[in-house]
């Protein structure tokens, strides 16, 4: 079976009149986590704002974001899509023009958005590689892989970093990371309290992600005495925070390593309050940055409005939501 647009697209779009501010613009787009939105009038699509456009257009030229409307600045040449039109075809339109989303149209009116993640998700639900046709899946991993280079960038140039993924593209999107982070530090801690270290390895090497130069620190059940070998400690409980604290000092003392991935900072929330997780973030950052070791933090979107995401987001120099900017690799 070969799928079709509407097979994968999102029916539920937020749009926004031209007639609105800047200003009003913006606070939509804060409140949903939208990087860009699509402008109608009547259903019909008449342009498309994104943050880049906010930035350059209003911000960068010091102009009034509370008197310039969208129709001033939006980008009126919009590429859709038909949604009774082929996957592939949304695929190939995508790298060609190498955006991450598509306005989906039915007889030329707005019905619903696609984007890369979209695909992706598909796939890792079961979808074959013939369901979207050999080209059209190449040019997928092209487009991927060409955002999973700027995730890479952003690794490189950032000291600290938190990545915000929903839980349901989890498994794929954290792999994605643990791509970018390998290729980038060559040597990193990894704190996990999200899944055994067993487990975890076998998820790495699954993928073709080399643990040779990884220290790890299991800290992802209650199950089992503490043990240690060479590129591993497992801690008793991941309650323990401060015996987490101390394997990380530890490791960090012996200079052999240049970054740290904790996985997931949203699992210790099932153990201590907003509050003590926090301090323990703060006191753990001053600690990486102390020894200029890179931080990349993971957690969940579902907790984004938790005290203790917002302060870790002050903390880190870089922080992003995954599915609003697709940056996946497969």
């Amino acid at each position: 079976m070969v799928l079709k647009v509407r097979d994968e697209m999102n029916r539920n779009v937020k749009t926004l009149s031209p007639a609105v501010t800047v200003k009003e613009a913006s606070e939509k787009m804060t409140k949903y986590w939208m990087g860009s939105v699509v402008i109608t009038e009547n259903n019909n699509i008449v342009g498309i704002i994104t943050e880049r456009d906010i930035l350059s257009k209003v911000v960068v030229k010091g102009k009034n974001p509370g008197k310039v409307k969208i129709s001033d600045i939006m980008s009126k040449n919009v590429i859709t899509i038909e949604e009774d039109k082929e996957l592939g075809e949304a695929v190939k339109l995508m790298k060609v023009n190498d955006i991450k989303k598509l306005p989906v149209t039915k007889k030329g009116k707005l019905s619903g958005i696609i984007t890369t993640t979209d695909i992706i998700t598909a796939m890792n639900e079961g979808m074959n590689k013939e369901d979207v046709k050999l080209g059209s899946y190449r040019d997928l991993k092209v487009l991927v892989r060409r955002h999973a280079i700027e995730l890479k960038t952003e690794i490189e140039k950032n000291q600290m970093l938190t990545f915000v993924i929903p839980n349901s593209l989890y498994p794929s999107d954290s792999v994605s990371i643990m791509k970018a982070v390998s290729e980038t530090v060559p040597k990193f801690i990894f704190v996990t309290v999200n899944k055994p270290y067993f487990s975890l390895l076998q998820t790495l090497k699954k993928h073709d992600i080399p643990t040779e130069g990884m220290y790890f620190i299991d800290a992802s059940s209650e199950e089992g005495e503490p043990q240690s070998g060479k590129n591993f400690e497992k801690i008793r409980t991941p309650a323990d925070i401060t015996e987490i604290m101390i394997a990380v000092d530890k490791a960090l003392k012996t200079k052999k390593y240049f970054g740290l991935v904790f996985d997931s900072v949203s699992t210790l929330l099932t153990y201590h309050s907003e509050e003590i997780v926090s301090k323990f973030l703060h006191s753990l950052i001053n600690k990486l940055r102390k020894h200029e070791v890179k931080g990349i933090f993971l957690c969940t979107k579902e907790d984004i409005k938790t005290s203790m995401m917002k302060n870790l987001n002050m903390l880190a120099d870089y922080s992003v939501d995954i599915e609003k900017r697709g940056e996946l690799s497969s």
